[in-house]
């Protein structure tokens, strides 16, 4: 037994390689252009920048050189003296302005430098573009960059100096440089010594980096021996092991980063208390590193920030088909806060590749090589210039006629981070950045933090129709389906599909006659309500949640009081009165307002704001608190006050769900309400500080000096130890906000989400755009969804509340209503707001639910076409532009005995084309079927809409085909409305089955009588679509020809 222990011990020391080294010079990888551009200045291009040459022309401008903006203008010349040289300009009153074009004519890129000095007395208005020194540029090839510009505070300055850089996408012709002084803003503005540079500096060592304008410059790096990390899908990293760098990235039989381009990636660091613009970013040098198979580990510290740092990439370790990766970060600064910001760069340098950016589900950009502006998509913001991207995981991918790759970047969910993702196309970097708050604080983590992050290739780049291969259009909806697929446990569907549908807040449902034909799924209920309730839903199937609390406010009801709910110090002393008087009704509100409230860190004082709402009218005090666990009274405190954590989750609470005795033993659950309030606010107060158990603490850039706790990843800690005993226990949590409002923390904790939202303005339906429901419905993935339609119900015409159902029936997201103010008269306890619509719940509840049975399905496996013109493809440009004019998704997973559902939103632009929507059998059976296995005569679709048969398209003759799918003509429900919504119904059998019955078509008159002149017989527009059938096969056939000749290379 000795002698095996021993063997196996060699064995592992044989595959472990530790290499060790003196400490060496970390590597500066980014420099702020702002440190060193002096260096670069060549002239001033501006004529009479100071405004010391004068004219006297009538009507015209006081300056030469100068031209009017506005004719009558105020303008006027000022001696200077003291710092400034030469005179300045004075615009006096509303609408004043000078202009200057100055040439460039440059053969190639260069960044251009531009300032300022200005002074305002008297300025009104907010600072805007309106008070600036504003440029408007002109490239060579006639194109136009618009608006860049410095703009300067209001109120009255002193004389204040601006400067920027402009990063040309193309060589410049000229610029047309004004002074702006217009709109909202009057008084008197001031502006002198202006200046416009070229930088003799070239534009592929200049980017905008993390939204700092940085200069890299070429790191003559001699690479030692290498270290490749590889997964079993063919995702390989090599790291050369002297320095730590990732020196190349290779997907399958594709370089995506080549050791030799010089172009390297790894982990970086900032210290953005050195501010974002004047922080280097450096590369830490190991002292250690220890590599195994499937393992690559950095022992490093950073002298020059005086930061430990190790670094650990792990292929197919953790999580199968993935490189995990997880850095170590510990401030030797044991006296100071810290903020840094952690970036995990791959190099992605191979630009023949033709790479894609993913935006969201139905938007992607062509990387343009060099150009100048990341490529990612930013949601809420933490402060000026720092943004948070809106989902975990994101990706890119390649637009080649074959062997395309991608891939894919995330952060668990169950690691919550202020982290951003981006693409750089200048430095040619696909990176992850982490804002870290490290506390020198007492506490679990002092002087502590660490990031986890995965690594992947995109299973899914590519769509087979018949036989030709073409890239996927969204590397969004990939990198999702890869993300999923690694985590599973963030997704997992706990209410059962039979059992969903709408969710109701705050209504007595038992009146309800025929409950069952509305398809209520939840019922949220007041904390403290009647057991009936949750008896009631037990016996109909509703489950039925408790409001538990709102974990970010403590709304204080000042009515029975004298008190001033705006003077501070009467709502402070009174709260301390009730927390110290054991016979007040507000005692416990009152001790965990006072040890949960956040406090301002410049003047120590409570949070709150004076409100009236119809919840806690007239004289109210709300109070932002944390929920964060483990808080506990600072020391003017009583040590025996509660906290908001313990106050609304405790034992009490708790056992409500395991003791058959409590009246509340037939609640389904706990609802959380306003999960995302105040996401990125940031909590200061050292005691909240000092109970974090996990690095969930950050910064404000603009204030670096001080960390505080995420409010967002304080709420979902308290949310995490709800929803882990409710799910021990096979009970369910539910929450509003999750998946919303450009947040994704949070959607692995609950089983059933929503958000309130209005839907109507002027009278008429406005549906929030794509992207928004595109993100609740991929970042809460198959789990239910659903709306709350919050408008007074007497505003909700029938025409309304059908669009707002085909709307969201398109999304697979369940409709319902509530308030106009969020409060009073509740939809569901009207019967004339929910009777007049019986029917159309009847009608679209049980579509939804059908949609919902086997998932939604983020890879669609559909290629649309609109009158034989493809409708979704690889946009090319860089810019952001809008969906395309037809929208499709697909629920559940074809199957020779399962049918599947596309849904398909048609806007107005298109009505009355022809739709045709080819399916990659291979995606949408997942993998299961191949078109061997098809009858082809047997195909079979029929719309759920209309009840009627659909023209099956295909190629082939007999039982044999490449392809199918199903093609109809666009006729509009109404005529009026924006969009409208099909839902196709599509089932296959084996080459052995029977043949399947067809759908019966129904004349439309059978149904409820169309009242509407704007719907035409839709019945026999889709059975006319059938005379296209040759017209499209002969379509494809000169498409796979083309395709067949570009391959060949005719």
């Amino acid at each position: 037994m000795y002698r095996i222990l021993i063997l196996n011990l060699v064995m592992i020391l044989a595959s472990l390689s530790i290499v060790s080294s003196m400490v060496g010079a970390s590597l500066t990888i980014f420099t702020p252009l702002e440190l060193v551009y002096n260096q670069y200045m060549v002239q001033n291009v501006l004529a009479n920048p100071n405004f010391t040459l004068t004219q006297s022309i009538p009507n015209a401008s006081p300056f030469q050189n100068w031209a009017m903006v506005y004719s009558g203008s105020n303008v006027q010349e000022v001696t200077l003296g003291g710092v400034l040289s030469g005179n300045a300009v004075k615009f006096v009153g509303v609408n004043n302005g000078l202009s200057q074009t100055v040439t460039l004519n440059q053969s190639t890129r260069k960044v251009v430098f531009f300032s300022a000095w200005s002074k305002a007395e008297g300025v009104t208005g907010n600072k805007d573009s309106d008070y600036s020194f504003y440029i408007d540029v002109r490239y060579q090839d006639g194109t136009s960059l618009y608006g860049q510009n410095l703009a300067f505070d209001v109120g009255t300055t002193n004389w204040t100096y601006k400067y920027g850089f402009i990063i040309p996408e193309k060589p410049v012709k000229s610029m047309n440089a004004v002074l702006l002084f217009r709109n909202g803003h009057t008084g008197t503005a001031y502006f002198s010594n202006l200046v416009i540079s070229e930088l003799n500096i070239g534009a592929d060592q200049v980017q905008n980096f993390d939204r700092v304008v940085m200069a890299k410059f070429p790191n003559s790096v001699a690479l030692g021996a290498i270290h490749t990390l590889s997964t079993s899908d063919n995702l390989s990293l090599r790291f050369d092991k002297s320095t730590g760098m990732i020196a190349g990235v290779t997907i399958d039989s594709q370089t995506v980063a080549s050791d030799s381009n010089q172009i390297y990636g790894g982990v970086f660091i900032k210290d953005m208390q050195l501010k974002s613009n004047e922080s280097n970013v450096y590369m830490p040098s190991p002292s250690k590193v220890i590599t195994t198979a499937n393992t690559f580990r950095t022992e490093s510290y950073l002298s020059e920030l005086d930061l430990s740092i190790n670094t650990t990439f792990k292929a197919d370790v953790d999580i199968s088909k993935t490189i995990s990766i997880r850095v170590d970060v510990e401030s030797k600064r044991n006296s100071m806060n810290r903020a840094l910001s952690v970036y995990i760069a791959i190099p992605v340098s191979n630009m023949n590749l033709d790479w894609v950016w993913g935006d969201y589900l139905r938007s992607s950009r062509g990387i343009v090589d060099f150009y100048p502006k990341e490529f990612n998509r930013m949601s809420q913001r933490i402060s000026t210039n720092q943004y948070t991207s809106s989902t975990p995981f994101w990706g890119m991918s390649t637009n080649l006629t074959s062997n395309n790759v991608g891939l894919g970047l995330g952060i668990p969910l169950d690691s919550p981070r202020v982290v951003r993702f981006s693409y750089n196309a200048v430095c040619k970097l696909f990176y992850a950045v982490i804002d870290l708050g490290i506390s020198q604080l007492p506490s679990a983590i002092t002087n502590k933090a660490w990031i986890d992050l995965v690594l992947y290739k995109l299973d899914k780049t590519e769509t087979t129709i018949g036989n030709v291969k073409t890239p996927l259009p969204y590397p969004a909806r990939s990198a999702a389906y890869g993300y999923y697929s690694r985590f599973p446990q963030f997704y997992q569907r706990r209410i059962s599909p039979e059992s969903e549908g709408l969710w109701v807040a705050f209504s007595d449902i038992t009146p309800i006659p025929n409950i069952t034909d509305f398809g209520i799924s939840v019922h949220e209920i007041a904390y403290g309500s009647s057991p009936r309730h949750a008896n009631f839903g037990k016996q109909k199937g509703i489950k039925v949640f408790r409001y538990l609390t709102e974990p970010f406010s403590s709304w204080v009801s000042l009515n029975s009081t004298s008190l001033d709910p705006n003077n501070y110090t009467q709502v402070i002393d009174y709260l301390k009165a009730q927390a110290a008087n054991p016979n007040s009704p507000i005692k416990t509100q009152a001790q965990y307002t006072l040890v949960s409230g956040i406090k301002d860190p410049d003047t120590g004082l409570y949070r709150y704001t004076s409100e009236n709402k119809p919840w806690c009218p007239v004289k109210c005090a709300l109070f932002d608190l944390t929920p964060l666990p483990n808080v506990k009274p600072d020391d003017s405190l009583p040590s025996n006050y509660i906290s908001k954590a313990d106050n609304s989750w405790n034992s009490n609470v708790m056992s409500d769900h395991t003791n058959p005795l409590s009246s509340n033993f037939n609640l389904s659950g706990e609802y959380l309400d306003s999960f995302p309030a105040n996401a990125y606010l940031l909590d200061y107060t050292p005691d909240h500080v000092k109970a974090v158990l996990q690095p969930i603490l950050s910064f404000d850039a603009t204030r670096p000096q001080l960390v505080g706790v995420v409010q967002i990843f304080a709420t979902y800690y308290f949310s995490k130890n709800i929803g882990d005993f409710l799910h021990s226990i096979g009970r369910y949590f539910m929450t509003n906000g999750a998946s919303s409002l450009g947040v994704s923390w949070g959607s692995d904790l609950f089983d059933y989400t929503g958000q309130e939202m209005k839907w109507v303005s002027g009278g008429k339906f406005v549906p929030y755009v794509d992207e928004t429901l595109c993100f609740s419905r991929s970042n809460f993935n198959q789990k239910p969804y659903g709306y709350l339609m919050n408008i007074d119900y007497t505003l909700l015409t029938r025409d309304i509340m059908e669009q707002y159902m085909q709307y969201v029936t398109f999304y697979g997201i369940y409709p319902s209503a509530f308030s106009g103010d969020a409060s009073s008269n509740p939809f569901w306890s009207i019967p004339a707001a929910y009777e007049p619509n019986r029917d159309l719940f009847m009608k679209y509840v049980p579509l939804i639910k059908k949609l919902n049975r086997n998932g939604w399905q983020v890879l669609t496996g559909v290629k649309g076409f609109v009158n034989g013109v493809e409708n979704d493809v690889v946009q090319l440009s860089p810019t952001l532009i809008a969906p395309p004019k037809v929208l499709f998704e697909r629920f559940s997973v074809l199957s020779l005995s399962q049918e599947v559902y596309i849904t398909v939103m048609i806007t107005q632009p298109v009505y009355h084309s022809r739709i045709t929507l080819l399916l990659d059998l291979d995606m949408v059976s997942n993998g299961q079927l191949k078109a061997s296995d098809i009858n082809c005569n047997s195909i079979s679709a029929y719309s759920l809409m209309t009840k009627q048969n659909l023209t099956i398209v295909k190629d082939g003759s007999n039982n044999n085909c490449t392809y199918f799918g199903v093609e109809f003509m666009a006729i509009p429900y109404n005529s009026t409305w924006n969009q409208y919504t099909e839902v196709i119904a599509l089932s296959v059998t084996g080459k052995q089955q029977p043949l399947p019955s067809p759908i019966p078509s129904k004349p439309m008159g059978s149904s409820k009588p169309n009242n509407s002149t704007n719907r035409p017989d839709r019945s026999r527009a889709l059975s006319e679509s059938s005379k296209f059938g040759g017209v499209w096969s002969g379509w494809i056939l000169v498409c796979i020809s083309v395709v067949i000749m570009a391959v060949i290379g005719v």
